[in-house]
């Protein structure tokens, strides 16, 4: 009996000198919100913590570039950082909050918050949108558990915080797309009878001014993703992915260039002569235009259909297609990438353009496949895809997608294959 208590006495002391409670284990939401701060972060923290009388409960964005609740920027133009903390209180309800904070001798002191429009934070942005104006702006959207996204722009000024703008949104995108060295707003409004619409917002000295709105083809259903690219005769483009179909399970692309002026964007259907919505038409859902070779020109991709590629069974039941990469912002369509799309892990790699009508595609054994010429006589390459645990012997990593490993390895009559380029030009999507 002295001893069992003995146990149950070392257990407790090991819980208390580990942090650990006896009555409690933490959630699932407090263990991946919760992390421990350091430095810059730690003390905006205890400031809004005193500020609230409370422990706010940080709120983590779910997509976009900055995952972080934290935001440092000259938000008042005054060449001294400043803080923003989206976050929700006790006091507070669900709705969640922005504080600013201002740099005080002593640390961080908050000078303003404001309550947000929803409960959650899809992503959050620093911009410059406002000419002749060092201040920065903070961009957030926000979702609710019903799905709708609300987008509001943050101006900060005199100790004043203000909502300068509230949006419903799809998607959006700031960037410069009107060439004026200050940053635009583009924003996809949400699905309505008869199509997208687009609108492009700018900023000035009174607010923002709805500069263009504009209605996309009616037969996208949702926005998958923007971007802007730059073009071979110097121009702004904006590349749209939309989501099509009746469930949105299949994709294609429209193009818009801004006028000489800066001023308007124009659809542009038929870049180099070809009809971009036929040509862009995809089925795998995360096949997005991208930069593919960072020359600042956004390419678009199509799933190829060709039957003298070699159609064989891996293809035709959808796990491996052939993809081409097209640059329409010049005046003639040129195709930038060519290769293999593995559409159930996710990653698309390379193929040398000479190969093109002169492969197929091959079943290897389990998670495998092989490029061989159309007889099936050469092997040009064989690919797995294995677990990060499994040792490839013989293969060589050329890409990591979650918990899996893709190894590569030449065939024995292949000079056209380099594992080292491989290695660098596989994209994981």
């Amino acid at each position: 009996m002295r001893r069992g208590l003995w146990k149950i006495c070392l257990a407790a002391l090991a819980c208390l000198l580990t942090g650990c409670s006896l009555t409690s284990t933490p959630s699932v939401e407090e263990l991946l919100r919760a992390p421990q701060l350091s430095g810059q972060h730690s003390q905006v923290q205890k400031a809004l913590d005193s500020y609230l009388g409370e422990s706010a409960q940080l709120k983590y964005p779910t997509s976009g570039q900055g995952l972080s609740p934290f935001v440092f920027g000259d938000l008042d133009g005054d060449g001294v950082e400043d803080a923003a903390v989206l976050y929700t209180s006790t006091a507070k309800g669900q709705n969640v909050h922005v504080a600013i904070l201002e740099q005080t001798d002593s640390g961080w002191t908050v000078t303003q918050e404001q309550e947000g429009l929803s409960t959650e934070v899809d992503s959050v942005s620093l911009a410059s949108l406002q000419e002749g104006s060092s201040a920065q702006q903070l961009v957030v959207g926000y979702a609710s558990p019903q799905g709708d996204q609300y987008l509001a722009v943050y101006a900060y000024q005199d100790s004043t915080l203000s909502c300068v703008l509230q949006e419903a949104y799809s998607r959006y995108l700031v960037a410069d797309i009107t060439g004026r060295g200050v940053e635009d707003l583009v924003v996809v409004a949400p699905v309505a009878e008869g199509g997208l619409r687009l609108k492009l917002l700018t900023a000035g000295p009174n607010g923002f001014t709805i500069g263009q709105e504009l209605l996309t083809d009616s037969r996208f259903v949702d926005c998958a993703s923007l971007q802007i690219s730059r073009g071979s005769d110097g121009g702004h483009y904006l590349v749209m992915d939309g989501l099509i179909g009746s469930s949105g399970s299949y994709m294609a692309s429209c193009l818009f260039r801004c006028d000489a002026a800066g001023r308007q964007l124009e659809p542009v259907p038929e870049p180099g002569g070809v009809d971009l919505y036929t040509a862009s038409l995809r089925y795998y859902g995360s096949l997005y235009s991208m930069d593919i070779n960072n020359d600042g020109m956004v390419e678009i991709p199509t799933q190829v259909q060709d039957d003298s590629l070699g159609i064989t069974s891996l293809v035709q039941e959808h796990r491996l297609s052939f993809v081409a990469w097209n640059s329409y912002t010049s005046q003639r369509s040129r195709q930038v990438s060519f290769g293999v799309l593995d559409e159930e892990y996710g990653y698309y790699l390379p193929v040398p353009f000479s190969l093109r009508g002169q492969i197929s595609l091959c079943d290897s054994g389990t998670d495998g496949w092989e490029i061989r010429d159309l007889t099936g006589d050469t092997l040009y390459l064989r690919v797995r895809v294995a677990p990060l645990t499994t040792s490839l012997v013989g293969y060589t990593r050329i890409a990591t997608v979650g918990s899996q490993q893709v190894g590569a390895r030449l065939g024995p009559d292949s000079q056209v294959f380099s594992l080292e380029s491989l290695a660098k030009r596989t994209l994981v999507l």
